[in-house]
């Protein structure tokens, strides 16, 4: 995340950065930002106190937040979404309510990353805490890092 910071010139700052809502801390983070005009960029939600690690949550319910929350970064903006309007409202820069909701329909981008683990970096501490499951053929709940892990030969461990 500092990597990020320091390459953006700070446009992408570590606090608008969050840890996963219910997986390892350690396994990815991501950061909500708008993309204002003449190449702009204002994160959102940025964490009043950051810090390495949210409250814990039950798995269940960081899924179903992460489910909906992946479901709308991914939908489709309505086909005559307004695009135009003044995007700061005055000299002191802050953005209408109006053209903060109309842009943020079309004009948002998600950066996240998770460190995959393979077999030189799998930590079981991590596996435990996934909540990102696979269901394998046979009905076994497979951790999403474990299901694509193989050996160091190359051979597929857990999936078949």
């Amino acid at each position: 995340m500092r990597e990020i910071e320091a390459q953006t010139d700070g446009r992408f700052p570590v606090d608008a950065f969050s840890p996963p809502g219910c997986e390892n801390a350690l396994c990815s983070f991501s950061g909500n930002f708008l993309l204002l005009p003449e190449n702009g960029v204002r994160p959102l939600g940025r964490r009043a106190n950051p810090g390495c690690c949210p409250r814990p949550i039950p798995a269940h319910d960081g899924a179903a937040r992460t489910v909906a929350h992946v479901a709308r970064q991914w939908a489709a903006p309505e086909a005559n979404a307004d695009d135009a309007g003044p995007w700061d409202s005055g000299p002191s820069g802050i953005m209408g309510l109006d053209d903060f909701l109309n842009r943020a329909q079309t004009h948002t981008l998600s950066v996240s990353a998770m460190a995959f683990q393979d077999a030189w970096t799998v930590d079981l501490e991590r596996v435990r805490d996934c909540c990102i499951l696979m269901l394998a053929p046979d009905g076994r709940l497979i951790p999403f890092c474990l299901y694509n892990l193989t050996s160091a030969g190359g051979n597929r461990l857990y999936r078949l």
